[in-house]
């Protein structure tokens, strides 16, 4: 697999005494390799094992200029500098595991996966002289055990699932200041570890209604924090919660279908998903949590599956909830990012299948 990103960036910071421009430009180029494979041993009718392994090259390449009119820093904008670098790394990942079915329709499973995310580079408008090294891979080890079910003639599906993982060289995302401004820097944050549970399932009640939904409880934490060069924030954050991993989240969906004499089909469907508070800065900020939230939508819809269209109403966060995905500071300033269903709103849908 190859791939190629070429940027060029432009600031400009005008003040009534002068003015000042940088323009950078960076590009990365990525070939990754890959060689894997998957076989499953049958012991019995009822009882086998599977075996998958993968052995992955990573070549990265990176390229950045930056010229500006001022020899020192200004706001936004950083001195002129150019740098290049490149990595190779090889990751081997895989999984083993052990299948038995209880009888035709409940099937349980042990299961040990081994995970691999290959080198970055942090590449961007005011890349500083500590950007230049390159992260190290992400490892991971993970165990899950969990039960299939099919049950009530196939019209019951349940999974469930227990999990735990450990991360080494764990890459998350760092908020940091460099020039006055908020960046988000890419770093090796040390070691990780998850655990928890998951629950989902669909159930076909009737001929024309149809009941899904997912339950999660996971507990991610930080173990051990490698604290970046020059981080401008606290580092002292050893067993508290990873960034975008709230504790609980749980979704639940209905589909009702009304067949009509002339062929079509109305379709009225309704969804809620909801979170506990989740934390996006790694350093813990009590700026950037966002608390629980849920989000209620709606459809109703006018199908004719012979024809292969479908024209639906659509109602998104019908209870007007306000939340952000990402929140972030920089000196006095909290920066929240608006979702498109920040608010509620009504579209139209249209579905041709040809």
């Amino acid at each position: 697999m190859h791939g190629k990103s070429d940027e060029t960036y432009q600031r400009t910071l005008i003040t009534p005494t002068r003015q000042d421009r940088g323009i950078a430009d960076y590009s990365t180029t990525t070939d990754s390799y890959s060689v894997f494979g998957e076989t499953t041993f049958n012991f019995t009718p009822d009882f086998r094992a599977i075996a998958g392994a993968r052995w992955t090259h990573d070549d990265l390449e990176y390229d950045h200029r930056r010229v500006s009119t001022s020899a020192t820093t200004v706001s936004g904008i950083q001195p002129a500098t150019s740098s290049s670098g490149s990595v190779d790394e090889d990751g081997k990942s895989g999984r083993l595991g052990l299948q038995y079915d209880l009888n035709d329709s409940v099937m349980t499973y042990i299961t040990y996966s081994r995970g691999y995310k290959g080198p970055a580079y942090n590449v961007f408008f005011n890349m500083q002289p500590r950007d230049t090294d390159a992260l190290k891979p992400e490892t991971s080890n993970t165990w899950e055990v969990g039960v299939k079910a099919t049950t009530w003639n196939n019209r019951l599906t349940t999974n469930l699932a227990v999990f735990h993982s450990d991360y080494d060289n764990y890459q998350a995302n760092f908020f940091d200041s460099v020039a006055g401004q908020v960046v988000t820097r890419l770093i090796n944050a040390g070691s990780v570890s998850t655990e928890g549970v998951e629950l989902d399932y669909a159930l076909q009640a009737t001929r024309n209604l149809k009941f899904s939904g997912a339950l999660s409880y996971t507990k991610a934490r930080i173990d051990s924090f490698a604290c970046p060069a020059g981080a401008a924030a606290s580092c002292n954050v050893d067993g508290k919660t990873l960034p975008y991993s709230p504790d609980w989240k749980s979704y639940v969906r209905a589909d009702y279908t009304i067949p009509l004499d002339n062929g079509l089909d109305i379709e009225l469907g309704t969804d809620y998903s909801w979170q506990s508070e989740v934390q996006y800065d790694i350093s813990q900020n009590p700026d950037t949590k966002q608390g629980a939230y849920g989000i209620w939508n709606a459809s109703v819809a006018l199908a004719d599956y012979n024809s292969g269209w479908r024209v639906a109403l659509l109602g998104k966060n019908l209870a007007d909830k306000s939340y952000s995905p990402m929140l972030a500071t920089g000196g006095s300033y909290v920066y929240r990012s608006v979702p498109r269903d920040d608010e509620r709103y009504f579209g139209v849908q249209l579905r041709k299948d040809f």
